[in-house]
């Protein structure tokens, strides 16, 4: 509650400000470029704006949004699909959009949704996932102690290292599974959309390569799932052409 209570009082803020400037320090420049015969009138102008530009307009406009959110409420009301939740402009959690009661969950340290099964399995998903990159974190921790102790290095690189292929295989082996689990629904092509956006671009990586090749035509003819592969496609020949020409390069200099 606490969370929302200052983000909402920032929010409305920002809103406020945006609307009618009280407070910036802009305003006066404005009024004071006005060509009036009496400054106390231009003042009282400048009164009145924050009540017309606030409380008629954004007024105005909040009761055209509620007028009209049980139309927009009942297109949507026969559909499934992954939507998001955002702050100001930030995308902060997803959730899946279907019947039942979503219970949606934000505190300072959690995102959550629940109530329905999709949400269910998606944030099971979730937890899981966080759950082994814990994992991962507390391996690099516990290489960091044994050398601390005295352990020698190379037996302990080469003891982490298979830990660490361990639980790699282990992630992809789940996130695989999931996927496979939920290829005809709307749950596997938005988990491999996460999966996807935490790429710096979208590039075939080995994992990426298994799902798509145990896919069914259904799977890989979603939308966002054929996009990222269009766009895997292009990267990879434009890597394969800059390979190219630096091998040419190369060869160019040997050849002087």
């Amino acid at each position: 509650v606490g969370f929302l209570t200052s983000r909402a009082l920032r929010v409305g803020t920002m809103r406020g400000l945006l609307s009618n400037e009280a407070g910036c320090g802009t305003a006066p420049t404005a009024h004071a470029a006005a060509n009036t015969v009496s400054p106390a009138a231009q003042g009282v102008f400048g009164i009145f704006e924050v009540l017309i530009d606030t409380v008629l307009l954004c007024t105005a406009t909040a009761l055209v949004v509620l007028v009209n959110y049980s139309e927009v409420e009942m297109l949507g009301a026969d559909s499934v699909m992954m939507v998001s939740v955002y702050m100001d402009d930030m995308n902060i959690m997803p959730f899946i959009l279907e019947k039942g009661n979503i219970d949606i969950s934000i505190t300072n340290t959690q995102l959550s949704a629940s109530g329905t099964p999709l949400n269910d399995a998606l944030y099971g998903f979730v937890d899981k996932q966080r759950s082994l990159e814990s994992k991962l974190v507390d391996l690099e921790r516990k290489e960091a102690r044994m050398v601390l102790e005295g352990a020698n290095i190379d037996d302990v690189q080469a003891q982490i290292a298979v830990e660490r292929k361990d639980l790699n295989k282990e992630t992809n082996d789940y996130i695989k599974g999931f996927i496979a689990q939920h290829y005809e629904n709307v749950l596997g092509p938005a988990v491999f959309t996460l999966l996807c956006e935490g790429m710096p671009y979208p590039i075939m990586t080995p994992l990426i390569e298994e799902i798509i090749n145990a896919a069914p035509t259904l799977f890989k003819e979603h939308p966002d799932v054929r996009l990222f592969l269009e766009k895997a496609k292009e990267n990879a020949q434009l890597i394969e052409e800059q390979q190219r020409l630096q091998e040419n390069a190369i060869l160019m200099e040997r050849t002087k």
